[in-house]
């Protein structure tokens, strides 16, 4: 199975609705941005999809990363100097 790994601070109803949208292809994972550096590492290390802000440094874990979702408009952190690569998929929300 695929893994999604949420980043973002959601209320527990808006990660019910992605858990129900996303599985059963994607097994969704939820990683508190306090978590401990080993369960970070082992969350990177198979997720496909990154819902949140992850450090910079951080991608370089994710060796199977495909799209990135931030929750924030601004993306210079990861399109500069190309942080991020250009297979991997990078949205962000539409803010009007």
């Amino acid at each position: 199975m695929r893994d999604l790994l949420i980043m973002a601070d959601f209320s527990p109803e808006s990660i019910e609705r992605i858990r129900a949208a996303a599985e059963p292809v994607f097994h969704v994972e939820v990683l508190p941005s306090n978590s401990e550096p080993m369960l970070r590492y082992a969350g990177f290390r198979t997720a496909e999809v990154i819902i949140g802000e992850p450090q910079v440094e951080e991608l370089e874990l994710a060796p199977q990363l495909k799209w990135m979702q931030i929750t924030w408009a601004g993306t210079d952190r990861y399109t500069q100097n190309g942080t991020i690569p250009p297979e991997i998929l990078l949205t962000k929300p539409n803010r009007r």
